[in-house]
């Protein structure tokens, strides 16, 4: 609409009378036309903080979003997100980082690879289940035959640098497990 307003003003037509028939404002209409007539115009920016995607992985996800519920599989703000941080590429200088946070503390207390472990969790648990999905505009026909889950359960693996591994931790509800070794 702004592109046509823009045109109609440089083909002749009043900027007033432009700004009375569209919903642009006044002082936007004479900004951009002045902007043409320069040859100063600028592609539109984002609003808010810059992406943390890049501009390829973003349109990848977006057809991920379209094409899941093309399929019947529409998508929430929470796969959304969960897909996003695995799409997005690690920075060079994040590697560094992270090997410098660790390394600093490893050597100045000595440590042994047989002292150094790395533990990982991993949560499945039940949300509401919401009626809210990400879809393209003007669609109607959204469904989803996803099973719930109806528990929560907590899973943790521990190994150790030199290799050695610690049976795996599970945390179920409501549940006390004993065990003997």
């Amino acid at each position: 609409e702004l592109q046509a307003a823009i045109q109609r003003v440089i083909a002749g037509e009043g900027p007033r009378s432009v700004f009375n028939t569209t919903t642009i404002p006044y002082s936007t209409l004479r900004k951009k036309v002045k902007d043409v007539g320069e040859g100063t115009t600028a592609p539109p920016k984002r609003w808010g903080p810059a992406p943390l995607l890049p501009a390829g992985s973003e349109q990848a996800l977006t057809d991920w979003v379209v094409e899941r519920q093309r399929v019947g599989r529409p998508v929430d703000r929470q796969a959304i997100l969960r897909k996003a941080s695995e799409v997005r590429p690690v920075v060079n200088s994040d590697i560094v980082d992270l090997f410098n946070a660790l390394a600093k503390p490893a050597i100045e207390e000595k440590l042994h690879p047989s002292q150094v472990y790395d533990m990982d969790e991993t949560a499945f648990m039940t949300r509401s289940k919401s009626k809210e999905v990400i879809a393209v505009r003007g669609s109607s026909d959204m469904w989803d035959t996803e099973p719930t889950m109806n528990f929560h359960l907590t899973i943790a693996a521990c190994a150790s640098a030199t290799g050695h591994v610690v049976p795996p931790l599970f945390i179920l509800p409501g549940k006390r497990w004993v065990l003997s070794f």
